[in-house]
């Protein structure tokens, strides 16, 4: 403090020294006194952790210089800093692109399979330092369902294309679950403009083949024996169809509220196996009244009112009797795998603004991981959908299902066939599954 012989004289006045306290930062000095950030990540592909305690008088250039490491086992590995087209920091000797995503307190830490040790669990410590790694650290559970692991393939073929954007991977993934023929490459670009074909994996067999089995989705009379699609932690406990969620990002980045399906279609450059060319007969009335060839909303389409077109016209190509008619679930066009993917697909979708300006693997990071901020998230997924998606849903399946049915019959078969009915019956049943699924969120997510 200053003392009273402090004082001086200056033109007959009293002034008094200013003191001004400086900190001399010691040369290497431990500062960080404690970390904050999940102590459980379960399908999180990317986290944040934070430097929230310091010593008293550290300053902020010795808080800028702050190191961080992953301690794997015994192994601590340093996180690297190197530009890169990510934003997430990468550990040391890990294979991949590495990038500092921190500036001294925050680190935004990739998460990879060099952490885990078996196939879908690992335990790691996140380290803070100034010299070297000293005991203050940050014990961390990661769990991966089959979700994660697709997540994190996804984020190995972004890693090994650096230049694809973020559509590039989407389309490419689109093209290894089969939904990237000229018929969805039309209900997204449109019948003049349809999207280019996905890219392709290039000498990567292998890791094509592990997206498949998560993409590419295949019937099955059971449970076990439906494929393609991914398991999730046993707290949500459903199968997801990826693929379906990969048609409804699609549908999201090329919304079309009202599809002119029909007629887009026609282009001198479409197969004439795909061509639906209603023009001639547009002005004849089904029985309902309506006029041939329903406007759709590709996002629909390309999600929930597609399985629940398809279902419907199964029933009605068929003519079953009503005690062997089959509505949703297994052995049918909307598997419960199928629905949630078109679920998850259609809530991502319908809000792709949330989404938009980042890599595919952080779009499906933010909707599944379970340290999401989104508002849009696999937590509240049915929920969501019964508030955004199912006012419109009935309408979306009968359109669709009428257009389909014209395309896959003969012309005088798909004019004449009423297929609201089996559209309905279809829709029903799905919401009481929708609204038992309802209930099952409401009591779980406040656990979770």
């Amino acid at each position: 403090m200053p003392e009273e012989n402090d004082k001086f004289i200056v033109d007959g006045k009293n002034h008094r020294k200013e003191y001004k306290k400086i900190v001399l930062s010691v040369a290497n000095r431990e500062i960080v006194k404690s970390i904050e950030g999940p102590g459980v990540l379960k399908d999180a592909i990317y986290a944040e952790f934070k430097v929230n305690k310091f010593v008293d008088d550290a300053s902020e250039d010795e808080k800028k210089s702050i190191k961080w490491s992953v301690k794997i086992g015994s192994v601590i590995k340093e996180v690297i800093k190197q530009k890169s087209s990510t934003k997430y920091g990468a550990i040391e000797g890990n294979g991949r692109v590495k990038d500092s995503a921190y500036q001294g307190v925050v680190l935004k830490l990739e998460i990879t399979k060099d952490m885990f040790s078996t196939f879908n669990t690992g335990n790691i410590k996140v380290l803070a330092y100034t010299n070297k790694p000293m005991d203050v650290e940050l014990d961390v559970s990661i769990k991966w369902s089959g979700v994660g692991h697709c997540i994190s393939l996804i984020r190995d073929v972004e890693i090994l294309n650096p230049a694809w954007t973020t559509e590039n991977v989407l389309n490419c993934m689109r093209s290894i679950a089969g939904y990237d023929d000229i018929n969805f490459r039309i209900l997204y670009g449109g019948g003049a403009t349809p999207l280019a074909p996905g890219p392709k994996i290039v000498n990567n067999k292998q890791l094509e083949t592990k997206l498949k089995s998560y993409l590419n989705h295949g019937e099955g009379k059971t449970e076990n024996t439906e494929t393609g699609h991914a398991s999730e932690d046993p707290f949500y406990n459903h199968r997801v169809t990826v693929g379906h969620v990969c048609t409804g990002i699609s549908g999201g980045f090329h919304r079309k509220k009202n599809f002119d399906y029909p007629n887009e279609v026609v282009t001198a450059t479409t197969p004439s196996n795909v061509i639906i060319d209603l023009n001639p007969i547009n002005n004849l009335k089904k029985t309902a009244g309506k006029v041939l060839g329903d406007k759709i909303d590709n996002l629909y389409t390309a999600t929930i009112a597609g399985d629940i077109g398809q279902q419907a016209n199964y029933n009605n190509d068929f003519s079953k009797k009503d005690k062997d008619k089959l509505f949703i679930g297994w052995e049918t066009e909307a598997t419960y795998a199928e629905l949630v993917g078109d679920i998850d697909g259609f809530n991502i979708g319908n809000n792709i603004s949330s989404f938009r300006g980042i890599n595919l693997s952080e779009i499906f990071d933010k909707y599944y991981s379970n340290i999401s901020k989104s508002t849009i998230r696999r937590r509240n997924r049915f929920n969501t959908f019964k508030k955004e998606g199912l006012q419109n849903l009935l309408k979306e399946s009968e359109g669709f299902a009428t257009n389909f049915a014209y395309k896959h019959r003969n012309k005088v078969g798909g004019l004449f066939s009423e297929i609201a009915n089996e559209v309905k019956e279809v829709y029903d049943e799905f919401v009481k599954w929708l609204d038992k699924e309802i209930i099952k969120e409401q009591k779980t997510s406040k656990n979770y």
